[in-house]
């Protein structure tokens, strides 16, 4: 079957090489080609992005867009016309660029292209509505300093025996979750208490997973210390099984939605991200990670004594994922929904711009999805 080679690496792992360069990874069929709208089913964050090198990142900046219409061009030089989820996810990238008449144009070829049940309908309808309303200001991310109050005191830690996980003990406490500025689904702001917890200190590593687990499932494994990936969230599930298994008084769970926001704002702090100073100093993310997660603990923690909680991988929480939920969340210690596939994950990862990275950003995927953008902490109970 004749083959194309095409220089672009989508994100979501289709690897393409445009202009007779040298191709890095499998090249496109023409079943392939035909099956291009599946191609693009990626999540929200993951926008189409050229992989390169540290030292040539500088030449791809705000290029997503050119990216993307290359790859439309050729799919139409192939004869293939684009599917609806194609304008979609395409219409995502403009949006997040700020191009918002591009956008509109492209969520109206969807509309035309879209069947009635077509999976992405409802997510174009609220895309329409946010790419149409105003963003907050796009802060530097390497200047930009958070408003901040006194650190609260942490009261002790605790280290697993067995694994070295260190806990941090958290207080309880009341604060403003979500924002009323953003996202649809992250307003409204709304007063949650939760009750004190130990949250580890550390995102789960591959040489933890490695010793409970036995294997290592990471895209990229390049050191003991850094992040597990490519996990689910059924994946952690079993992991945190095998870990209570042990039988030990502890008894570890992922953390709430309510419970990682807290903890990532150190208790209530009305601060874009988690923790205080420039954003390079405590996350990685597109700016300074050489597009690749690194060890945990490396940058700066929050108030509370927590690395990571921006950046370096997205964290699984034990929520389902509501659009709507925050208007009637209860006010103690919620769980999220009670019904829906989705479960949510927090934090941003090294993949992210400034935006994604955010304190009160949400996204979700089935249970069953892995990436190699996808980690998680666990919580601990103690008797």
């Amino acid at each position: 079957m004749k083959r194309w080679g095409v220089g672009i690496l989508v994100a979501g792992g289709l690897f393409l090489s445009v202009g007779g360069g040298a191709v890095a990874a499998p090249l496109l069929t023409e079943a392939d080609a035909l099956q291009v709208g599946g191609m693009f089913a990626v999540p929200p964050h993951l926008s189409p992005q050229p992989r390169v090198s540290p030292k040539r990142r500088d030449l791809f900046q705000n290029q997503e867009s050119a990216t993307v219409q290359d790859l439309e061009r050729l799919l139409r030089a192939w004869f293939v016309e684009p599917p609806a989820s194609f304008h979609f996810h395409y219409a995502q990238v403009l949006c997040r660029s700020e191009k918002l008449e591009a956008a509109r144009v492209e969520l109206k070829k969807y509309r035309q292209k879209a069947q009635p049940q077509d999976e992405n309908r409802a997510e174009a309808e609220r895309l329409e509505k946010d790419c149409g309303k105003s963003r907050p200001p796009v802060l530097n991310p390497l200047s930009v300093q958070a408003s901040v109050a006194s650190p609260k005191s942490v009261e002790g830690q605790w280290r697993d025996p067995v694994t070295g996980m260190v806990f941090v003990q958290l207080p309880k406490g009341c604060f403003q979750m979500g924002r009323n500025r953003g996202y649809t689904d992250e307003s409204p702001a709304h007063e949650v208490c939760v009750d004190g917890f130990w949250l580890a200190k550390h995102e789960v590593t591959q040489g933890q997973w490695q010793q409970v687990m036995g294997d290592n499932p990471a895209y990229f494994k390049i050191g003991d210390d850094h992040p597990v990936e490519s996990v689910s969230f059924n994946d952690a599930q079993l992991f945190i099984r095998r870990l209570n298994g042990r039988g030990p008084a502890q008894r570890y769970r992922l953390p709430t939605e309510a419970e990682w926001e807290y903890a990532c704002r150190s208790g209530g702090r009305h601060t874009d991200f988690c923790g205080e100073g420039a954003l390079g100093k405590v996350a990685w993310f597109m700016d300074n990670s050489g597009m690749t997660h690194h060890p945990v603990g490396e940058l700066q923690p929050n108030a509370f004594g927590l690395h990571d909680m921006n950046g370096n991988v997205w964290e699984w929480v034990g929520d389902r994922y509501g659009a709507d939920y925050y208007g009637q969340s209860p006010r103690h210690n919620p769980q999220g929904p009670g019904q829906g596939e989705a479960r949510v994950n927090r934090g941003g990862s090294w993949f992210d711009g400034a935006r994604q990275v955010g304190a009160t950003v949400r996204y979700r995927y089935p249970p069953g999805h892995r990436d190699r953008l996808l980690g998680f902490r666990l919580l601990m109970q103690r008797p």
